[in-house]
């Protein structure tokens, strides 16, 4: 059995755009509050620019926190797949495949610019899962599928 976590850690992101938050939600109620130098049109203005970037930041904040809710530990056994809580046994398993996603130029489309390579596991159902190299150590856990793979094969145990 091999258990592997995700490599990023969103707490940074997160702590980030929350502080942007706070700071962007602070200087609007200051300007609105106590700011009584500044021209009324010229705070106004202000303070609605600084709550675009409030809520900017605060939609940011959730994104990152929802988007790092889909990431979670993977666990290979001989017998199943477990991501999260989630198990998917082999028996219940179509395959799995490292899929490339390529990004082109779109100043010369010959050129590639970014290349983001997964791991998808799809169930029999037809669902997929997918695992981001980003997230993921994918060498490890595709040695670890295979190995598992096999084993289930031959009648290998945990």
């Amino acid at each position: 059995m091999e258990i592997f976590e995700p490599l990023n850690n969103p707490a940074g992101p997160i702590a980030l755009a929350l502080l942007c938050a706070l700071t962007a939600g602070g200087l609007m109620l200051w300007l609105l509050l106590k700011a009584k130098d500044i021209e009324r049109n010229r705070r106004m203005l202000l303070s609605m620019l600084l709550f675009f970037a409030f809520l900017i930041s605060l939609f940011s904040a959730a994104g990152t926190a929802v988007n790092a809710a889909k990431f979670r530990q993977v666990t290979v056994t001989s017998k199943a797949v477990l991501i999260g809580k989630k198990k998917i046994l082999f028996s219940d398993l179509r395959g799995y495949l490292i899929r490339e996603d390529r990004s082109q130029s779109w100043v010369n489309p010959g050129i590639t610019k970014k290349t983001v390579r997964s791991l998808v596991l799809e169930e029999k159902s037809g669902k997929t899962h997918l695992l981001p190299d980003a997230y993921y150590d994918l060498p490890r856990l595709i040695n670890a599928l295979d190995e598992a793979y096999k084993n289930r094969e031959t009648g290998g145990e945990d």
